[in-house]
């Protein structure tokens, strides 16, 4: 399991949010990955 915590003042920078995009669509490229809510994790 990976947790990543995102502070709005620190992921909301055009840059990091692009980043955070890239990292997005490579995890989905994967077969088998779950990307849940917290409450997801939750229940």
């Amino acid at each position: 399991m990976m947790s990543i915590g995102l502070l709005p003042r620190i992921i909301g920078r055009p840059g990091r949010n692009k980043g955070l995009e890239d990292f997005i669509k490579h995890l989905k490229t994967y077969e088998n990955v779950w990307i849940p809510k917290r409450m997801d994790i939750a229940k």
